[in-house]
């Protein structure tokens, strides 16, 4: 009622061609018709949508005018230079019923890997809402779930007592209906070399929001798999980057332990992630990252074992040259080098870490891993660079904490700012899931036109709370 159908054609994009759009017209004022973004009479949206949601278009239609614009529009790309969340953030539908609607999210949009599978089922748990992830990792070779996935979206369902559908090797649709947050102690076991810090990295956030009892006022997790994995920030940086940063500027209790490493192929690393709920009703508080200041430390951070014992050395003391040379004799380096032992790792493996912290609190970070047929040194070289295009660029965050602080970003109270580089294509993932499933704002500001390398990212957070 209220709406007519002016216009049916196929969506612009050749990654949606599966999907519909219409445009609507208002032709009456109504508290319905301000669902629609305020359409008023004789205006036009475009409302799109999968043929086969809804037994017919007009249902559907229906269902929007009482529920408001939950439009498809799934887009998988390259990378932006100019954000465009309004036209991004409409990757999701809604499946309505008794209990809270099933959220659809198309899990091949935007990067369209494991990070998105990962937010989708924190941010569902955090919110108890029911989802179904589907297209998940469409654009790789080997689409749908990997061991390391399905680690996952267990610990995170065993962690909120919920239930999870059609997870198994290669399945491109999954389900979850959480229920409801508890302290504990819970084991994540890839049974692979898969990434232990990127589980670790799923379950912080849900983890703040549980209940505590008086026999678990913190929740205790152990992963066993990789703790230094390829294209996986490794747990050194977790250890000495991330949890100082949230506890220093969020004030979230959080701990990470390192009981012993474990390498790619075999694994057989074992970490602990302990974390403290946020207290009854008090939200995280927003975060400004924007006062870079000057550099006062920077640590070196060496290891190796088994077949790669003594390589430490190598490792270390290129990082120091190319630290020396870029930075100069004046910044104050510090190092700590480690031979690991077969009770401290497993199997053979090197890597360095370098850190640079600053005056106002910003700590920047550098990771590598020994490769294959390359010399050890080349590790300590590519973290250290890593860390000196940082500081060059005058950015608050490295890339990886860039990428993982959208989501705290997401669920905290009031503004949050990060000065950053060019946002990653898994941080402008992870905004528009942000939004679309917990009503957060983000806005990305490019740079001043001054010589000023750093982007901005502004989040109006969601304000979620323990209750």
């Amino acid at each position: 009622p209220g709406l007519k159908q002016v216009r049916r054609s196929t969506l612009p994009t050749a990654s949606s061609r599966n999907h519909k759009t219409c445009w609507v017209t208002g032709t009456r004022a109504g508290a319905w018709t301000r669902h629609l973004r305020g359409l008023l009479p004789g205006q036009s949206a475009p409302v799109s949508w999968l043929p086969g949601a809804c037994p017919t278009g007009d249902r559907l239609l229906a269902a929007l005018a009482k529920k408001g614009p939950n439009r498809q529009v799934p887009e998988r790309g390259s990378e932006r230079t100019r954000m465009a969340l309004d036209a991004q953030r409409e990757n999701i539908s809604t499946q309505p019923g008794s209990r809270p609607a099933r959220v659809r999210i198309d899990g091949g949009m935007l990067e369209g890997g494991g990070q998105l599978l990962r937010n989708s089922c924190a941010l569902a748990a955090i919110k108890r809402v029911p989802i179904e992830v589907f297209n998940i990792r469409a654009g790789r070779a080997k689409p749908g779930l990997k061991p390391q996935h399905k680690t996952g979206i267990a610990i995170i369902a065993d962690v909120c007592n919920g239930s999870v559908e059609n997870v198994h090797d290669g399945s491109t649709t999954i389900r979850l209906d959480p229920g409801g947050i508890v302290t504990g102690s819970h084991v994540g076991d890839t049974k692979t070399a898969g990434s232990c810090t990127l589980l670790a990295q799923a379950t912080l956030p849900v983890l703040l929001y549980a209940q505590p009892t008086d026999s678990t006022p913190i929740s205790k997790l152990e992963f066993r798999g990789g703790t230094d994995a390829a294209l996986a920030p490794p747990v050194g940086y977790l250890q000495h980057v991330l949890v100082p940063l949230l506890r220093a500027r969020l004030g979230l209790e959080v701990e990470v332990e390192l009981v012993r490493r474990g390498f790619y192929p075999r694994g057989g690393g074992i970490m602990k992630l302990n974390v403290k709920p946020l207290e009854l009703g008090v939200p995280i508080p927003p975060v400004d990252l924007t006062n870079r200041g000057e550099i006062t430390m920077i640590t070196i951070h060496a290891f190796a074992a088994g077949r790669l014992l003594n390589k430490q050395q190598d490792i270390a003391l290129a990082a120091l040259t190319d630290l020396r040379n870029a930075l100069g004799p004046a910044v104050r380096i510090q190092q700590h080098i480690v031979a690991e032992t077969q009770t401290t790792a497993k199997d053979s493996g090197a890597g360095a870490l370098v850190i640079a912290e600053t005056d106002t609190g910003c700590i920047l970070g550098g990771t590598a891993g020994v490769e294959k047929h390359q010399p050890a040194a080349a590790a300590g070289s590519q973290a250290a660079r890593e860390v000196i295009d940082a500081i060059q660029s005058g950015c608050c965050v490295d890339t990886w904490m860039q990428d993982q602080m959208i989501i705290f970003m997401a669920l905290a109270k009031g503004k949050s700012r990060m000065r950053c580089t060019e946002p990653t294509l898994h941080s402008r993932t992870a905004m528009v899931l942000a939004e679309m499933m917990i009503g957060c704002k983000f806005t990305v500001h490019k740079p001043r036109e001054n010589g000023d390398q750093c982007w901005v990212v502004e989040c109006q957070g969601a304000d979620l709370t323990r209750s």
